[in-house]
């Protein structure tokens, strides 16, 4: 039955190789059947696996087929067992929820690449017909300026950047940085920056979707010393990082603490079980307005324990939020 379906010269030279393996004496017609491509093609992938690939291939006459003359290993397929292949037509499909997004493109390029190679059955699936993912809600980033970023990390070179830094200053401002690092956030489903800001004189952890333009400078940098960039990035909370660790203690409800329980919420969590059900997160964290936010989304079923700072700004964000009800 014919393959009616796109297979590279190489899936077909891998079959051939197959074929004269296992001395099926296999001729240009039949393999062009099966691929539902011209016989020509078969004789010029039977050329390249002799001229480029060296393959001991004869034409045996009396059998009406090729054969190899002698013993020869042929390139390694690129064949994958169901659940490798599973897995990754499930990643092709979670980079889907990534579409118009840094990446995107060479990422799904190289899958394309391995799964059109997938044998029989695998390949005849486009997507896993198991997993499903949803679409992330991803700011949006300018693919010139992380073009220009990615050029700046590969060559250690300063670079100009204009940021929306309403957060700190209330308006854009333009600096010169030392990138280190380009980091996505599965948290915040975000691209950060983090690199060595001359202004501010300070790492800092740029969100590249509020740079408005990166133009990459001439002058080389050499990474601050003794800067711990694994360290930096892991200990961070919710991505968000400031200069001091503070201990903080959380108390979760029966109803939820379950739920904190099954996740590992920050490298230096620890977990303390109560006789009602309860439960106590305690971590050293980097910045307390991060776990401000990421607490008070649970409302009634946590409460902020340790530290006072802390307690006292969930209170104040409550009496607001009620302000906005009266």
């Amino acid at each position: 039955m014919p393959m009616r379906q796109f297979r590279p010269p190489m899936v077909r030279m891998q079959h051939l190789d197959r074929l004269l393996r296992n001395s099926r004496y296999p001729n240009c017609s039949a393999v062009a059947r099966y691929f539902d491509v011209s016989p020509r093609s078969i004789r010029s992938d039977i050329r390249y696996m002799k001229d480029m690939l060296g393959a001991p291939i004869v034409y045996d006459s009396r059998r009406r087929g090729f054969a190899y003359e002698g013993a020869w290993q042929f390139l390694p397929e690129v064949l994958l067992d169901p659940m490798e292949a599973e897995a990754l037509m499930a990643t092709k499909k979670v980079i889907s929820g990534y579409h118009g997004t840094p990446c995107h493109d060479e990422v799904s390029r190289a899958l394309d690449k391995v799964l059109q190679y997938l044998p029989g059955a695998c390949a005849d699936r486009s997507e896993s017909d198991i997993h499903s993912f949803g679409r992330f809600s991803d700011p949006l980033v300018s693919i010139a300026c992380f073009t220009s970023i990615e050029d700046s990390l590969r060559q250690q070179t300063k670079m100009r950047i204009i940021y929306d830094d309403s957060s700190r200053s209330g308006a854009a401002t333009q600096s010169t940085i030392h990138p280190y690092r380009l980091h996505f956030s599965q948290v915040l489903t975000s691209w950060y920056l983090v690199a060595w800001c001359e202004l501010s004189q300070e790492v800092r952890t740029f969100a590249v979707s509020r740079i408005s333009e990166a133009v990459p400078l001439d002058e080389v940098f050499s990474l601050q010393e003794g800067f711990p960039l694994g360290r930096y990035l892991s200990g961070a909370f919710e991505d968000v990082r400031e200069p001091q660790l503070v201990k903080v203690s959380l108390r979760f409800s029966p109803h939820h603490s379950q739920w904190i329980r099954e996740r590992k919420w920050h490298s230096s969590q620890e977990l303390e079980d109560h006789e009602d059900g309860s439960l106590t997160l305690s971590m050293e964290i980097p910045s307390l307005e991060a776990v401000m936010r990421w607490v008070m989304r649970y409302g009634g079923e946590a409460e902020v324990v340790a530290p006072e700072e802390l307690r006292n700004r969930v209170k104040e964000e409550i009496v607001r939020m009620g302000m906005l009800y009266l």
